[in-house]
Parts: structure tokens; sequence; C-alpha cells
């Protein structure tokens, strides 16, 4: 454990509909799957997991770094080194505002 710390959560913040709720969710299958990274999948593409909407355990910190040290800094080719549990979430959850017509069309849930 560093720092006293079991997990770090990553969340995107391109995300605006990724609620409390769904966090929760990630954080509740955390607590069953300790040794796993916990990655969001959209309900519409479960085999594309979400690695900036997941929780990682602080003992992969070193896996990490490691990955950044050899300047491979792409999360989901990463992921596919590690042991994940998916936790699927709502399409819109999930989707990302990158443009001005994704904003324009993002409809903010109540």
């Amino acid at each position: 454990m560093e720092h006293g710390f079991d997990a770090c959560v990553f969340t995107p913040v391109d995300t605006p509909s990724l609620t409390s709720t769904d966090l929760q969710t990630l954080i509740d299958a955390f607590a069953n799957h300790r040794d796993q990274v916990v990655c969001a999948v959209s309900q519409q593409t479960p085999d594309h997991p979400e690695p900036l909407i997941a929780i990682y355990p602080v003992t992969l910190f070193d896996v990490i770094d490691r990955s950044i040290d050899e300047e491979q800094y792409s999360p989901r080719r990463l992921l596919r080194s590690l042991s994940i549990i998916t936790i699927p979430l709502s399409a819109e959850s999930c989707r990302n505002i990158n443009t001005p017509s994704d904003l324009d069309s993002h409809s903010p849930q109540p």
C-alpha cells in the first residue's frame, strides 16, 4: 500500500455523463478484485475497455512507471498486459465529448 492508499481512480475530463453512481459501481467491484484493474466498458462496446475510466491498484504503479520510462504511453496497450475485470456502464456514461458538435449533441443527465 503506497502512502496509505490501495488504488488510484482515473477519470477523464471529457466524460461529463460519468456519474458518482458509475464510480461507486467501479469502487464496489474493486473491493472484490483488489489485485486487478477494474475498468469500465460501454454496454455498446463490451470488448473495448476504457483505460481512463478505471481503478488501478497501487501494486501496479511500478509496471505503469516502467511503461512510461520505455515511452510506451498507450493506456490501452498497457491494459492488454495486465489482469483486468471489466464493468459495464451505459454508453452515455462512457461517451467522450471531443468537439463542439459533440458538446452540442450532449444531453446532461438529470
